[in-house]
């Protein structure tokens, strides 16, 4: 399964993938030369690391003025003492989050951003960094990189990760980064070589190319993805449809929730708050260092709650008995630690749960595959293996290498678009009129939204035309449409359309009449498309000396990628023909 087929290209191409984490960011790339299988690799050094690795912090510093003093190994407290030197400096962590869909809500302490910085210009900078290391990297450890990077520079592709779900409008905040840092020159580029993969599919697509994958993987092989990072976990369900070459179908609608690694943090500096009190040790900078020896000593290791734990307080070398303070280090029993996991574990828990019962056909045991940073947890997946494991669940880790899971999984997702089926993750149409029916009780009561017209016949309308229903199963390679629509018009220079196209997320089936349900409907986008060659003298029928031509098309829906894209397609002498396709930003 590890294998990539050739490259079938006729030129040489790049292509670079961005995994921007809540904590820890990272990048893999992979050189597609014609004809020769593709070889994916990863940035393992960045400037100012100490040893060797596949990830930096997601910290960024800024003086007072708000100018960059450091990215991710620059962006350490020392870093930024030396590069501030009157001490005018900001550490700015969690970026990401600034970025999440606009109906979530979460309870997280978070960073201001610096003076005269949005959160875009930060995010910018983020990406601009990555994107140098990259460059430096392949220069410097490809003998031929120079010329390599010479020959692609102006059509690298880029493939950026996000958690399940952040579709729409954090995509194109994130297209509109990428051309703020530079990595593109404008929004038409950052549209066209910018394309995007979950998290859970990315993961998805590393486990079944890693060792540790079951073998041979078999068609109908049902499982699920838990990724857990630093901001959210991230769970999604497949099957599999075809081993060689690999197909797979999503079968659950994923799901994604605030509850990384970065929540346990939030839920220790509760404790350590209420522990402290009013006491000389409640002070900001005291619990900040805290929750540091907490986050990179305590956290990564546990694994027992009958254990006692000792965490050092910085620049604390007093004993205070009543706050179980010895010698500077707070001491607490593993009982207090393991409620700081609870509700990260709890939400892991439900959401692969719930995941599960999306799925219509399970027989059996449907395994669950736990990666990212917070993967790596002792606590976590021992609570995994036991909760899980009672629910007729079994739990591993099946890729070794956490750090590079998502950035390699988004290569493979652009050489090889393995997922060729998606569901709809809501119920997607146009507002439009129907034929109008007396005998029909519902077009009886509404007779005041009938109208005729020139041709002859009766319409009714505003009525929601659903395109795509949730849960629907979309192909990755071809769209799927409603049924024709027409509308008439007496101008040829009205045969230029637009046609916005809605989004209804309720549970229900969508309601049939617009109007009267306007505040359940999302408007998405406009798809225009010109009509005018359907308007010629041959087409049009003359009443009373007016010309009144039929526009005859259907609006055509594709989740190739977790973007959805909208065109109109229209017939024209036996010829299908297209708009240019949107993207829908949710």
């Amino acid at each position: 399964m590890s294998g990539l087929a050739k490259y079938t290209g006729s030129q040489l191409e790049l292509v670079i993938a961005i995994d921007i984490g809540t904590t820890f960011s990272g990048v893999s790339y992979a050189f597609l030369r014609p004809d020769e299988v593709p070889e994916i690799a990863s940035v393992m050094e960045f400037s100012s690391q100490t040893f060797q690795q596949a990830k930096i912090p997601s910290v960024l510093g800024y003086d007072s003025n708000g100018s960059l003093l450091g990215v991710g190994p620059k962006a350490s407290e020392e870093a930024l003492e030396e590069a501030g030197k009157d001490g005018g400096w900001k550490r700015l962590r969690y970026i990401k989050m600034h970025f999440r869909p606009g109906d979530s809500s979460i309870n997280l302490e978070m960073d201001d951003l610096p003076s005269d910085k949005s959160a875009e210009d930060v995010m910018a900078d983020l990406m601009s960094y990555l994107y140098k290391e990259t460059l430096k990297y392949i220069e410097e450890h490809h003998a031929d990189g120079v010329n390599i990077l010479n020959q692609v520079r102006d059509r690298i592709q880029f493939v950026f990760s996000h958690p399940n779900g952040w579709v729409g409008l954090p995509q194109q905040r994130y297209r509109k980064c990428a051309v703020i840092g530079g990595l593109l020159q404008s929004e038409d580029e950052a549209t066209r070589r910018i394309r995007f993969i979950s998290e859970g599919e990315a993961s998805a697509l590393s486990c079944l190319a890693s060792k540790f994958a079951p073998s041979p993987i078999v068609p109908n092989y049902k499982f699920i993805v838990l990724d857990a990072g630093g901001g959210t976990l991230d769970v999604s369900a497949y099957r599999v449809l075809n081993a060689s070459p690999l197909e797979l179908e999503e079968i659950a609608i994923p799901d994604s929730r605030f509850a990384g690694s970065i929540f346990v943090n939030e839920k220790a500096r509760e404790m350590f708050k209420d522990i402290f009190g009013n006491s000389k040790f409640s002070d900001k900078e005291t619990v900040n260092g805290t929750i540091q020896e907490f986050d990179s000593k305590i956290k990564p290791t546990f694994d027992s709650a009958t254990r006692k734990f000792s965490i050092k307080i910085p620049g604390v070398k007093t004993s205070n008995k009543k706050m179980n303070i010895v010698n500077g280090c707070l001491k607490l029993g593993g009982e207090k630690i393991e409620e700081c996991f609870r509700f990260s574990v709890d939400n892991a828990i439900e959401s692969v749960t719930s995941v599960r019962d999306k799925v219509s056909d399970v027989d059996g045991d449907m395994p669950v595959w736990l990666v990212g940073g917070f993967g790596a947890s002792p606590w976590l997946f021992k609570q995994l293996k036991e909760k899980l494991g009672s629910k007729g669940f079994s739990v591993c880790k099946p890729d070794a290498n956490q750090a590079k899971v998502v950035a390699d999984g988004a290569i493979r997702f652009h050489i090889h678009n393995s997922v060729t089926t998606r569901l709809s993750p809501s119920y997607y149409g146009i507002s439009c009129a129907t034929q109008y029916t007396p005998s029909c009780p519902d077009h009886e009561q509404r007779k005041h939204l009938v109208y005729n017209l020139r041709r002859g016949g009766q319409r009714i309308g505003p009525v929601f035309s659903c395109i795509a229903k949730k849960n629907e199963k979309l192909s990755a390679s071809g769209g799927v449409d409603a049924s024709e629509y027409w509308r008439e018009i007496i101008n040829p220079q009205n045969a230029h359309i637009s046609c916005p196209l809605y989004a209804y997320e309720g549970e229900g089936p969508a309601p049939l009449w617009f109007d009267e349900n306007k505040d359940k409907f999302r408007k998405l986008c406009e798809i225009t498309a010109d009509l005018s060659e359907q308007c010629t003298p041959e087409t049009g029928t003359f009443i009373d000396g007016v010309g009144v031509w039929q526009l005859k098309y259907s609006v055509e829906l594709t989740l190739g990628s977790t973007e959805i894209e909208a065109r109109i397609r229209w017939e024209h002498k036996g010829e299908t023909k297209y708009s240019e396709a949107k993207v829908v930003y949710v």
